[in-house]
């Protein structure tokens, strides 16, 4: 479940299928910072797939349309991510994160 993405792509789709546009947009809205490349995308895209975590649909359409949705295993996976959100959303992460001053 390593790379920058993979989360947030998982919390994009829990809305239901998208296609490949739509999720690279998506996560531009979700506030990280530079748009992410359709190379990295798909290579995110493709690793989840073969995880299990994503379905791919390809509908035999000109231009290609390909849709995107959660597969069991990745829905198994929202009720942790609401919590670690939810965790997240209390400010407890600050205090562990936090560096203890020097003291001489």
């Amino acid at each position: 479940m390593g790379g920058r993405y993979k989360l947030h792509i998982l919390c994009v789709l829990h809305r239901g299928p998208l296609r490949f546009g739509e999720i690279g947009r998506s996560l531009v809205k979700g506030c990280l910072g530079k748009p992410i490349t359709p190379r990295i995308l798909s290579r995110e895209l493709k690793d989840m797939t073969e995880l299990g975590l994503l379905h791919r649909k390809e509908y035999p359409v000109v231009p290609k349309r390909v849709e995107y949705s959660l597969a069991p295993r990745g829905k198994a996976l929202l009720p942790i991510l609401t919590e670690i959100v939810r965790w997240g959303a209390t400010g407890a992460h600050e205090d562990i994160l936090e560096v203890p001053q020097n003291r001489h």
